[in-house]
């Protein structure tokens, strides 16, 4: 067995970080890319000689953990410790069950002696945050950082909780981070084609609870007779033979929906998480024995079959976590998959922010993607992008708008978000995650990392500048106060709402915009220009670093 380089990469930067005293460290790797083949190599590359323990929430995972275990180290012994099964002295590796080991008033854990172990490895990281967990982190005494103690490697596909809260109290530096787009570019998740469908539904009643909307609720919504029929229609006429997966609300609503596919000839299973014949339909399933699978509570974690080429999103989500976990069920590569449909099933949802395709692929959140694929319209955005800096594509809907965009003077049309109006009133602006703002030549960004911790990082007078901030008011206080006392520009020239900002360009802009093929729109300010212009240099530093980052 041989890892990927993106695997093996992470786990020399692992390494690094452990040998400068980080014991407390966050991977960040999507749905398909090869967790558990990190966790099973991780003894051998970092040399230890204790053991190893995986720490899992669910008898499926533990036994999908204990056989990649075996596979990745033959002769080596795995055990399972959960509910009746333990693990021996000789075992080199340890598959444990949170629940078993932290559950509240039980003494099972005290029989597991801490000084053993080099390495505890956390599957599913973005759940550690319950009190079963840290109970199980207590004992071997990772609530704090330790550099000498085992390490502690939380390997997780989505860092974001529904409840909002960071994983900084567990984790100290985020080691590795792939995330789905990263792997769809690198080839080894498949590309992804997604299309919206209308559902006719009507979600403004629907409640929340815990970052996700209300089970019982959201059923009443969407599960209805028309609803299913447009479902199942719109997979006829797109999906038709593609192994499928539809996620539902709740069990009745898979049922229901099963059975609709049923009733236009198609064979379709519905399974759930207490479903005696889970099992075997999921087996059969596999198999090819039959093409759609419709689930509820069930499937989104640790489900591994790479010839599923289409997901039926029949039940909206609120939650970027579940969301991203469902998506992910079908984007693992196989021989002969060229794709993965993705049919999201909308519905009028005015109250409510909704997780989308194109927002999970750092796309415009609202880009409807009708069919095409991800990397082709990745590539004309890119291109509208470096042609008309300026451009606001954020609220683009459909590629079709491009051409009109591109054409119209609306492009180099300065807008500041109404986070920047409401805490600075210098003239920052939001690139992707990042607000920027340049300083003479140089200039300083604003962003946060995965662990919710803001940073302001950039160069003034020629020194390179990284300070850190507890919140996104904190860091513009920071680096507002850190651009003016520099002296590079007076503050009346960063304002937003400086004077020069509404004449015309300069000369020297006319000419640089000349130079790099930037069309100037008629009537276009200096403000705007500047702002262009800024946008572009952004860009090209962001492609050398990244560049820089390959070659190194």
């Amino acid at each position: 067995m041989i890892l990927r380089e993106y695997q093996s990469d992470c786990l020399t930067r692992s390494k690094a970080a452990l040998d400068r005293g980080v014991n407390r460290q966050l991977a960040v790797l999507a749905t398909g890319l090869g967790k558990t083949a990190i966790a099973s190599s991780i003894r051998r590359h970092h040399g230890f000689t204790g053991k190893v323990m995986m720490l899992v929430h669910m008898d499926q995972l533990a036994q999908q953990a204990a056989k990649a275990m075996r596979v990745w180290n033959p002769g080596a012994f795995v055990g399972i410790e959960m509910a009746g099964q333990h693990a021996g002295p000789m075992n080199s590796f340890v598959v444990a069950s949170v629940p078993t080991l932290g559950r509240k008033g039980s003494d099972r854990i005290k029989c597991i002696d801490p000084s053993e172990y080099s390495a505890i490895i956390q599957d599913e990281a973005h759940i550690g945050m319950a009190d079963s967990f840290k109970r199980v982190y207590d004992h071997f005494g990772l609530m704090q950082p330790n550099p000498e103690g085992p390490l502690f490697l939380g390997i997780t596909a989505t860092p974001n909780r529904n409840d909002g809260q960071g994983l900084k109290a567990l984790f100290d530096e985020i080691v590795f981070d792939m995330g789905i787009r990263a792997g769809i570019e690198s080839g080894w998740l498949c590309d992804i084609r997604a299309m919206r469908v209308s559902g006719h539904g009507d979600l403004s009643t629907v409640g929340t609870r815990g970052g996700e909307f209300i089970e019982k609720e959201l059923a009443t919504a969407v599960n209805t007779p028309e609803r299913n029929a447009i479902v199942v229609k719109e997979w006829a006429k797109h999906a038709w033979e593609r192994r499928t997966i539809c996620f539902t609300a709740n069990v009745q609503h898979a049922l229901d929906l099963a059975a609709t596919f049923e009733a236009h000839g198609i064979d379709a299973k519905a399974v759930w998480g207490e479903d005696p014949e889970r099992q075997p339909k999921i087996d059969a399933h596999k198999s090819g024995a039959y093409p759609v699978i419709c689930c509820a509570q069930l499937l989104g974690i640790g489900y591994d079959d790479p010839f599923v080429s289409c997901i039926v999103l029949a039940a909206p989500r609120k939650s970027f976590v579940r969301y991203a976990q469902e998506v992910g069920r079908g984007t693992r590569i196989a021989d002969g998959k060229a794709d993965l449909l993705v049919l999201d099933v909308c519905d009028s949802a005015s109250k409510h922010d909704l997780c989308t395709v194109s927002s999970l692929l750092g796309l415009p959140k609202d880009l409807d993607l009708k069919g095409e694929k991800f990397t082709k319209a990745r590539e004309q955005l890119e291109r509208i992008a470096a042609e008309f800096p300026t451009a606001n594509i954020t609220d683009l809907r459909n590629l079709d708008e491009l051409k009109t965009m591109a054409e119209n003077i609306s492009l180099f049309k300065v807008s500041y978000p109404p986070e920047v109006s409401r805490l600075t009133e210098l003239a920052w602006t939001k690139q992707g995650d990042a607000y920027l703002i340049p300083v003479g030549r140089e200039r300083v960004s604003i962003s946060a990392d995965l662990l919710g911790e803001w940073w302001i990082r950039g160069r003034v007078n020629g020194n390179d500048v990284e300070v850190a901030a507890q919140n996104l008011a904190g860091a513009f206080n920071v680096a507002d106060k850190l651009v003016v006392d520099s002296g590079v520009m007076p503050k009346a020239m960063l304002q937003r709402e400086a004077r020069w900002r509404d004449v015309g360009p300069s000369e020297k802009q006319v000419h640089l915009c000349k130079k790099l093929r930037i069309p100037i729109p008629n009537g276009a300010t200096r403000g705007q220009v500047s702002a262009a212009l800024d946008r572009h240099f952004s860009g090209a530093a962001a492609q050398s670093a990244a560049r820089s980052q390959e070659v190194a």
